[in-house]
């Protein structure tokens, strides 16, 4: 079954996200139903272990979490995000969760990657091509039609340097009608 590991951005953000993209509603292709959230981590889980990775998610402590806008640009050809700053923070947090998952990655279905040799060992170690050197933070807000990027009123600066902090993170399972939230994390065991 699969699994998402993710942060989410605070409500402020959110709504100014939503706003933003009504904007620009004559580019928007579809809107996802999912939350707005930072991805940290994409795997697959044997639903039997799922309460042993939820208790190896439990162990991860750190500070707050402070997140870095950076600038709007898309990804996958035509998926508007907001891209993240990958701080030193932000990377060991995702390498936290990489090591506190790893003995539970459901290894039963392992993509060819059109043959890309990198991201193909990258999965066999990871269970995610999108990790380490090719993690690239984001929130995504909605597939677009490329040419947004030309619309003179688009500002790919709107979101850069709005920086928020999170003190908890989210596991969620991947069912017929979406993602559904099976726990959340404080990031900090201080009361």
């Amino acid at each position: 079954m699969k699994y998402l590991v993710h942060l989410r951005p605070p409500e402020n953000l959110t709504q100014s996200i939503v706003s933003y993209r009504s904007q620009f509603s004559q580019y928007v292709q579809e809107v996802s139903k999912n939350v707005l959230h930072l991805t940290v981590m994409v795997l697959r889980i044997n639903p039997a272990d799922e309460e042993k990775a939820i208790s190896s998610l439990e162990a991860i402590t750190t500070d707050e979490l402070k997140i870095e806008p950076d600038e709007l640009d898309l990804f996958d050809e035509n998926t508007l995000v907001v891209k993240v700053k990958r701080t030193p923070e932000l990377m060991t947090f995702h390498h936290n969760v990489i090591e506190s998952l790893s003995p539970y990655i459901n290894w039963d279905e392992t993509p060819t990657f059109n043959g890309d040799e990198s991201r193909r060992h990258l999965y066999q170690r990871y269970a995610s091509a999108y990790v380490a050197q090719f993690y690239q933070p984001h929130i995504s807000i909605a597939q677009v039609n490329p040419n947004i990027l030309n619309d003179k009123e688009f500002n790919p600066h709107f979101f850069k340097d709005r920086d928020f902090n999170v003190q908890e993170f989210y596991l969620s399972r991947r069912e017929a009608d979406g993602w559904k939230t099976v726990r959340s994390f404080p990031l900090s065991q201080n009361p």
